[in-house]
């Protein structure tokens, strides 16, 4: 009869940990330093190819009474020989890289790979180049690809600390040439460059020459050519340096235009090298968020007037499939970039007899992985309120639960970005849905909007955050409204279109929240219900709506526009774009900054009217 008895093994286990605890039938010990510590060599053989070498072996090892670990930290052996005995270790900060190495040299994979993921996870700027640094001396190479990937991204915070300066030739060269370089502005390369060569001139100077090849002197300004680097003296007092910033200020000056050569030139290659880096396809962008073309997952598109191109970084779904379709959601980006999107009612439900309830989700754009991250959700359901970010916070202010039969919510609620958590904060002076709000300086302005019992809102309010307390503003609107544009540039807010109770707009005000006056703009050509405003390059732009369509023997009919118009300040006159922005809806939108590389580029470019 064979018999196999489990709980033996953790008799045996738990056995050889007491022996161990208290130093009982050892054989060996291990010194690091001025630490010792008594062991068996059948379990350092068992749980480790080097000491099973070690001890198999007919060196002086494997009979010594204390064989000398040189290689070993003394703060980490006992963790170690606890973690080979009892499966259990603490990793912080401050033992992860001594345990790391040790790991690699007992080969201890196990232990070595959490190391790793330790390391990955705890990932600054600060510690970036020591982890890349211990990457490639143990020859890990998935920890050194990664801390390099890290390091491109974050190499305009890392560089200036000069932690890059005590890399070999050819590492820093892979560097400084990669075109994956997350940076805005060349200037940052050259400045790491001389820093480099600075910090070792006697040894370094000679390898200017191909150091400067790899920084891309056509990307700079023709200021920083004249200012930084024509009065740098290590490149001005070599010869072949000097002869790459002569043919590149004469290229720059002439905006790129090649064949324009220096008589006294050295023959060179690619003095300019004018690839942009990664970082530099980096651009604020109009964003809409939407339908995807997946159930739960919200589509996110993008347009770029200056260029009439059309981005998606999630695949929106197509504007004549109602499926997965949401409404009355509402899109904010913080002051660090985040996009979230919160709230909204799905079309399913508030198009069927009756209400349907508002959501209550948020979620957060993941820029690396292309998709959406679920965050806390907020206290109330909501939808056709208004969703501002302010500091450190967001404020989810007022809309409906219900719609579209609800009430107005008088209720705020304040999301802390820091802490991961929503809270209440003081109710609207009255209850609103369909209003704007607006961070500006130290408060968050509310407009317009729809009230209780059917009243639209003529009145401003501004509320302090730091004392928790709402205030009406001195000035108001001169027409009442909701479902309207705005859109704040510097100290002006600009409002158009929207619905008064009786009929649709098109009339514009401008109301200046530093004089606090109000002025007329120029009407839109037409009545826009819910079109979508937004302030890029201190432009102000006006997409889509819902427009009111006159037909014959026919009652009037709502239809969407999805056409992009730019009000001109100075003439004080609207300007019709692009006819058709395909990504466009009229609740879910923002500025943001994206990297276009990071996006799919769409077949479908929005040409402007005056090419057609």
């Amino acid at each position: 009869m064979h018999i196999e008895d489990l709980s033996q093994q953790e008799r045996l286990i738990a056995g050889l940990q007491n022996l161990y605890a208290v130093g009982l039938v050892t054989d060996v010990i291990l010194v690091a330093g001025d630490v010792e510590v008594p062991c068996h060599r059948s379990v350092l053989a068992a749980c480790s190819p080097y000491f099973r070498a070690m001890f198999s072996s007919k060196m002086s090892e494997s009979y010594r009474q204390k064989v000398e670990l040189h290689n070993v930290p003394s703060g980490v052996l006992r963790p170690l020989l606890d973690y080979i005995y009892n499966s259990t270790i603490d990793i912080d900060n401050e033992n992860v890289q001594d345990l790391f190495g040790s790991a690699n040299m007992f080969e201890l994979l196990e232990l070595h790979d959490l190391c790793a993921q330790y390391m990955l996870q705890e990932l600054t700027p600060a510690n970036c180049m020591s982890v890349y640094r211990l990457a490639a001396m143990h020859c890990n190479e998935f920890l050194l690809a990664v801390t390099k990937g890290y390091l491109m991204k974050h190499f305009g915070e890392i560089a200036p600390t000069g932690e890059l300066n005590g890399l070999e030739l050819g590492e820093f060269l892979g560097i400084i040439s990669n075109d994956d370089l997350n940076i805005k502005s060349e200037e940052v390369v050259f400045d790491t460059v001389v820093k480099w060569v600075q910090y070792d001139f006697a040894g370094r100077k000679l390898h200017l020459p191909v150091l400067m090849k790899s920084v891309r002197l056509g990307l700079l300004s023709e200021d920083y050519m004249d200012e930084v680097v024509g009065l740098c003296d290590m490149i001005m007092k070599d010869p072949f340096c000097r002869s790459m910033f002569s043919l590149a200020r004469l290229q720059v000056a002439a905006c790129g235009s090649v064949g324009m050569g220096d008589e006294d030139a050295l023959e060179i290659e690619a003095p300019t090298q004018c690839g942009k880096r990664y970082g530099m396809h980096c651009t604020k962008l109009i964003i809409f968020v939407g339908a995807g073309q997946v159930k739960d997952v919200k589509g996110l598109g993008c347009y770029d007037p200056r260029t009439g191109k059309n981005y998606y970084a999630v695949a929106p779904q197509f504007s004549f499939d109602f499926r997965n379709r949401i409404d009355h959601h509402r899109v904010t980006v913080t002051k660090d970039n985040q996009i979230l999107v919160a709230g909204g009612v799905l079309y399913e439900n508030y198009m069927t007899p009756g209400s349907g309830e508002a959501l209550s989700e948020m979620l957060r754009f993941d820029f690396g992985a292309r998709s959406w991250l679920r965050l806390p959700q907020m206290i109330e359901r909501r939808c056709a309120h208004a969703l501002v970010a302010h500091d450190n916070y967001v404020y989810a202010i007022g809309g409906k639960s219900l719609y579209p039969q609800g009430d107005p919510l008088p209720t705020v609620e304040c999301f802390s970005i820091e802490k991961n958590r929503w809270e209440y904060g003081a109710d609207l002076p009255v209850a609103l849905c369909h209003h704007h709000a607006f961070s500006y300086k130290k408060s968050i302005i509310v407009v317009g909007g729809d009230s209780t019992d059917g009243l639209v809102s003529d009145v401003i309010y501004q509320y302090f955050p730091s004392c928790n307390m709402w205030e009406r503003y001195p000035v108001q609107l001169e027409n009442p409204r909701t479902e309207f544009g705005a859109t704040l540039v510097d100290d002006k807010l600009y409002i158009c279109g929207g619905w008064n109770g009786q009929v649709c707009l098109n009339i514009m005000e401008v109301i200046d929240l530093d004089s606090k006056k109000w002025s007329r703009g120029a009407d839109f050509h037409e009545d826009r219900k819910s079109p979508a405003m937004f302030a890029l390059d201190e432009q102000v732009y006006l997409c889509g709506g819902i427009r009111t369509v006159m037909m014959s023997g026919k009652r009037p009919k709502e239809v969407t526009s999805r056409d992009l118009w730019r009000y001109d300040a100075k003439s004080n006159c609207w300007h019709q774009e692009v006819k058709l922005v395909p990504y466009a809806n009229c609740y879910g939108y923002a500025i943001a900054e994206l990297n276009i590389k990071d996006l799919q580029e769409s077949d479908f470019l929005s040409k402007n009217v005056t090419t057609l």
